[in-house]
């Protein structure tokens, strides 16, 4: 076992970078069990540095492909086209942009059909599922349409159909829905 330089602390570690336990001190256990402070090692030590330049594997490629053309041949004239130019994804940002992308209500809806309403108990959760106040729509005027254990919904956004399936999936329902666009 080895002893702190600074406290004469045991040191029980065999090897490696150890912190004496007694005065904090990090200290580094050899091999051979004798014991390095950082006091013992010299401010003007310095460590053999070897550095070989790494060269870039891409740039190397490049270089054997790239040849010298002479100036004479490059030169850039602007053709007509550029100044009526407008990119090919304009149309597809403009789409983003505007208002029947952020689904609010837009062209692209769902008919949700829920079937398998058979039993006045069924109705009374079907009901509670779909009372609620953020679907903006009025749940007795829903089951007012159910017909032969049916009912269906037209025009749902995205969400309203995401957040009716949701709330219907623990109920013993059939349901069903298919995207529309109006």
């Amino acid at each position: 076992m080895s002893q702190c330089p600074n406290c004469q602390a045991d040191i029980s570690d065999d090897f490696g970078l150890v912190t004496c336990e007694a005065c904090g001190a990090s200290l580094f256990v050899e091999m051979d069990g004798s014991i390095v402070a950082n006091s013992d090692i010299p401010e003007n030590a310095q460590m053999d540095q070897v550095e070989e330049p790494v060269q870039d594997v891409e740039a190397l490629q490049e270089e054997q492909w790239v040849e010298e053309i002479p100036s004479e041949e490059l030169s850039y004239e602007e053709s007509p086209e550029d100044e009526n130019y407008e990119s090919p994804m304009a149309d597809v940002l403009e789409y983003a942009n505007s208002e029947a992308s952020q689904g609010r209500e837009g062209p692209l809806v769902y008919r949700l059909v829920i079937s398998g309403i058979d039993s006045a108990e069924l109705r009374k959760e079907l009901k509670e599922s779909l009372t609620d106040r953020r679907l903006s729509w009025d749940a007795d005027e829903l089951m007012k349409e159910i017909v032969q254990g049916r009912l269906v919904i037209e025009g749902l956004s995205a969400v309203k159909t995401y957040v009716v399936v949701n709330r219907l999936a623990y109920l013993p329902l059939q349901i069903e829905w298919e995207q529309a666009i109006y």
